[in-house]
Formats: C-alpha cells, structure tokens, sequence
C-alpha cells in the first residue's frame, strides 16, 4: 500500500475499518473534494481573489482521495462501468451532452 494512501487513511478516521467501508468513505471524500475543486475553479474563473493553499490542498487531497478509491476497487475485485460526461447521455425527458 502506498504511504499516501495508508496516511489518507489515517487523517480521515479509516485506517482500522474493512475494505467496503474504505470504498465508500474514498467514494464520498473523492466527491466531496470534487465539489470544492468545483468551487474553487468557478472562483478562480470568476476573476475573484482565492487562497492558493486551499486549492492546492484540496487537489491533493482529491488526487489521493481517487487513488485510495482505486486501490480499493482493485482490492475488492468491482468491475465497474465508467461513466463519461463528455458523451452524450439520454434519460427520460432530457439529455446530456458533453457535461
């Protein structure tokens, strides 16, 4: 296990739990440092003054954050389908295209 993983898990509380728990706690946390990637880039976009600090920190903690998710879907085995926004996707009276 890599040592960035191994301390992930022990800055978020995960370092002695089972390895469905390990998946989707790295699920949420990679999700939820996505939703502040998200806002940090809008400010950024927006001209407006933001902490560089902040979003470095929260780009690495997003990268690990998605590393640890892969290295437990690896260990549990999942064959998951990926799904690609920048395709498009139809649902019932909408459609999706390119995010």
């Amino acid at each position: 296990m890599d040592n960035n993983i191994e301390k992930f898990l022990e800055e978020h509380g995960m370092s002695d739990c089972n390895d469905y728990y390990n998946y989707h706690m790295a699920l949420g946390f990679y999700y939820a440092y996505s939703a502040d990637a998200f806002r940090i880039a809008n400010i950024i976009d927006n001209g407006e003054i933001f902490d560089e600090y902040e979003a470095s920190a929260i780009i690495r903690y997003m990268y690990v954050a998605h590393k640890v998710l892969k290295y437990f879907q690896g260990n549990l085995q999942l064959k998951l389908n990926t799904f690609n926004t920048a395709e498009t996707v139809k649902f019932e009276d909408s459609i999706l295209e390119k995010g």
